[in-house]
């Protein structure tokens, strides 16, 4: 069960890496930076969203 909870987070960290360095060689460094937090915020809010309501 442990195998595959760091394998998952190893595939899910390695698509997000690939994913922003193909951006990164396309975009400036600031645009890879705002597209990067945009999709970071798209993962977060939802989390924060369903944690307030539990509450």
């Amino acid at each position: 069960m442990v195998s595959l909870i760091n394998f998952t987070g190893y595939v899910g960290s390695t698509v997000v890496s690939i994913a922003m360095s193909t951006i990164a060689n396309t975009l400036a460094l600031s645009t890879v930076l705002m597209v990067g937090f945009a999709i970071s915020m798209v993962f977060m809010i939802p989390g924060f969203a369903t944690k307030a309501l539990r509450k």
